[in-house]
């Protein structure tokens, strides 16, 4: 477009390059506006280097994700980056069988770390609930008949 000059368009191209192959934020790569400030090449750079996550980083990430969860915490926020990082790239790896199933595999990885979390989750959660901990109000023994809002009424 030539809109901006060409120390800010390298600088911008370079962050997200960065953060797209560092990072995991690979939010753009679905937005033409964005993607027309980077040159062919530095388009191929990126998207080489975002189908190379597939075959490394990603399946790694989500093991590291699995081990560092908490069983009893929110799982989908705690799996919800590279969750994401897959729904951004799902339309690069249309073009191709190979990274189509590749990117099939981790997608049935991060199902199954989540439900390997879930069924971790502690049975007794309802028992660790604010809710249940509370001690039950324990009613006085009526004596002599006499009702305990006896006292009220006089």
């Amino acid at each position: 477009m030539g809109l901006l000059n060409e120390g800010v368009r390298a600088a911008t191209a370079t962050m997200l390059e960065e953060g797209a192959l560092y990072s995991f934020d690979a939010s753009f790569v679905q937005d033409d506006s964005i993607l027309a400030m980077l040159r062919p090449s530095e388009l191929m750079h990126l998207t080489a280097g975002l189908l190379a996550k597939l075959d490394s980083e990603i399946a790694e990430k989500i093991d590291e994700c699995r081990d560092q969860a908490d069983p009893d915490g929110d799982i989908d926020s705690q799996f919800e980056e590279v969750a994401e990082f897959l729904d951004h790239i799902r339309n690069l790896v249309a073009a191709n069988e190979v990274f189509k199933s590749k990117y099939d595999e981790l997608n049935a990885s991060l199902y199954q770390a989540k439900k390997d979390l879930e069924a971790q989750k502690s049975d007794d959660e309802e028992e660790g609930s604010f809710f249940n901990s509370v001690p039950r109000a324990v009613q006085r023994e009526q004596q002599g008949g006499r009702p305990i809002f006896s006292d009220v009424d006089e």
